[in-house]
């Protein structure tokens, strides 16, 4: 009908996978400024140009940009271009090297060599940040969904793939609702990059429930043969039980020596006491992790220790094969700048079993 502001159509373009609801899984049709559900009727807004897909999509207080500022910012890149405007921006950020790496230094955290990538794959990057990961995929396969519940990254993301011609990287601000905003089996591989931890953060009920739900809607839109790739710490990690570390997951960020390996009701008696917030960043165990992806379905799990961490992978670990991994850790204290204690203590885990059970983080490969 003429001056309709409703395209009749799915929610999605060539070669993207289609968009769902969130709230019920009915299909969404694109309007002029948003998707609406043609099952429960909700309007999900649509923000310069990135679909809104949950109801708590947040600007942190902590982020790189206020969201003024990143106003300014796209002003600033039609003015100037978006190099000289994206230099201006990050000249005025408190922690521009973090910015930096998380954004643009793909080779600290290039997964395309790991995971079982090609021309066809379709990838999410769930919980995708500053889009390291996804921009580094990207060069490899069909189609990356990131998403990600901060607008700010989400919006980033998708003016950094507008401004440098990248056209199969979709950026969505979703999470933290009942379903995956995407159909049954719409993915070859799921990237889960260090968010596992946070995720009761976000939501109420047990820990480890919320935790297991997630990994659920991760299996449901994981094609069968695809695979969930999973990055983080080890609760008994030897940083933590043998060197000290605190762990700072928690909503002040701050150290807390050894609480993942207390049990989980004396870890909130700690937290509630030195920070005044429950304990709910649960970190697992080698078998914590695997009891948890088969119980959300996944069929088989492959472990590796990421070094110097999960986030930067340097060294790849093979936790499965006692002789490679003996054979890989003489390699890090070769070849790797250590400390003395960091030395000492892989020293000690070297050609031993418990290396399996006390790596500091794990690199998971589940399959469907």
């Amino acid at each position: 009908m003429q001056g309709s502001t409703c395209a009749r159509r799915p929610a999605a373009l060539p070669d993207e996978p289609d968009l769902i609801c969130p709230n019920c899984k009915g299909e969404l049709t694109t309007r002029a400024h948003s998707l609406t559900c043609g099952a429960c009727g909700r309007d999900w807004p649509i923000e310069g140009g990135v679909p809104v897909l949950t109801e708590s999509s947040t600007w942190y207080p902590k982020e790189h940009m206020t969201r003024e500022q990143f106003e300014k910012f796209l002003r600033d890149v039609d003015l100037n271009g978006w190099e000289r405007a994206l230099e201006t921006a990050i000249g005025g950020m408190a922690k521009p090297k973090t910015f930096r790496a998380l954004a643009f230094d793909e080779t600290r955290r290039d997964l395309s060599h790991f995971l079982p990538v090609n021309g066809e794959s379709v990838v999410l990057d769930y919980g995708c940040g500053m889009g390291g990961i996804s921009f580094g995929l990207a060069r490899s396969c069909k189609r990356v969904c990131s998403i990600d519940q901060s607008l700010f990254r989400s919006r980033f993301i998708h003016e950094r793939c507008k401004r440098a011609g990248v056209s199969n990287i979709t950026a969505i601000c979703a999470g933290n609702s009942r379903y995956l905003p995407f159909p049954d089996e719409s993915f070859d591989i799921i990237v889960l990059n260090g968010v596992l931890e946070w995720m009761p953060l976000a939501s109420d009920g047990d820990p480890r429930e919320v935790q297991i739900a997630a990994l659920r809607e991760m299996n449901r839109v994981t094609r069968k043969g695809g695979v969930l790739y999973v990055s983080i710490e080890n609760r008994f990690g030897y940083r933590y039980v043998m060197l000290g570390k605190g762990d700072s997951h928690n909503q002040e960020k701050r150290k807390l020596p050894y609480v993942t390996a207390l049990p989980r009701i004396l870890a909130d008696m700690y937290s509630r006491m030195a920070i005044g917030h429950p304990y709910r960043c649960y970190l697992y165990s080698y078998s914590g992790y695997r009891r948890m992806l088969l119980e959300a379905n996944f069929s088989a799990c492959d472990f590796y220790f990421p070094y110097p961490d999960h986030n930067t992978l340097d060294f790849i670990v093979p936790l499965e094969d006692g002789a490679a991994a003996a054979c890989s850790v003489e390699h890090i204290l070769g070849n790797a700048a250590l400390s003395r204690k960091e030395r000492w203590a892989l020293g000690l885990l070297k050609g031993t079993r418990l290396l399996k059970y006390l790596a500091q983080d794990y690199s998971i490969i589940a399959t469907k």
